[in-house]
């Protein structure tokens, strides 16, 4: 299956201090993907898109993204 998560969620896979539903919805994330499903996170607090634990984060934070 697929899933797709909102939120400023990246902090938890840099280890960053992060609220308890944002840790939450990593969480449940990281367990999806190591289920072998394939995860999607879409974050508007970080610059470049990136593949972590197998869980590609992608990258709303410069403006020119907003309109795709």
């Amino acid at each position: 299956m697929k899933f797709c998560f909102w939120g400023n969620i990246s902090n938890g896979f840099e280890g960053k201090p992060m609220g308890g539903g944002e840790k939450q919805q990593y969480l449940i994330a990281l367990n999806l993907a190591k289920l072998g499903h394939e995860v999607v996170i879409i974050d508007f607090s970080i610059e470049q898109d990136i593949i972590t634990n197998g869980v590609k984060i992608l990258s709303l934070g410069q403006e020119k993204k907003w309109n795709l």
